[in-house]
């Protein structure tokens, strides 16, 4: 009777166990794929909200670009400008160095022709000056004769 009680017992036992280990099965089944569910759902909101930041990304990037494009486009426009008046001032600048150059060598030449000049001038006013000099002491030689013969 004892042995037919544990038995029993150990029979019932492991009906227990069995549907405990059903129930939890099931248990863990309905986890599972719960579980999956939701790391599906969250997957999927991960990756709507990944490809929303990455076009919004994108994006930006596409309009800094262009953003950056342009600016470049206006910067060389500028730079361009600069080296055509830099060009035109420094053809100025050559053609004005070009007139300063004759105009020294003219003023130069001029300068020679006038200390030419100058120097003929001074023979001239010195030989001058040397024959009204010599024409003085003859003047003064004959005045003192003159003086000479009234005394």
């Amino acid at each position: 009777e004892l042995l037919k009680s544990v038995r029993a017992e150990s029979e019932n036992f492991k009906q227990q166990m069995e549907t405990m280990t059903k129930n939890h099965q099931s248990e863990i089944t309905t986890l599972k794929t719960k579980h999956t569910q939701e790391i599906k759902s969250l997957n999927s909101n991960h990756a709507s909200i990944l490809q929303e930041t990455i076009s919004q990304r994108q994006l930006e990037f596409e309009q800094q670009l262009e953003h950056d494009r342009d600016q470049e486009a206006s910067l060389r426009k500028d730079l361009e400008e600069k080296m055509q008046t830099l060009q035109s001032t420094f053809e100025k600048a050559k053609e004005t160095y070009a007139v300063v150059v004759k105009v020294k060598e003219q003023k130069e030449k001029e300068c020679v022709a006038v200390s030419k000049k100058l120097e003929e001038l001074e023979v001239s006013h010195q030989k001058e000056l040397a024959t009204k000099m010599d024409e003085l002491e003859e003047r003064q030689a004959k005045l003192q004769e003159l003086e000479n013969t009234l005394r």
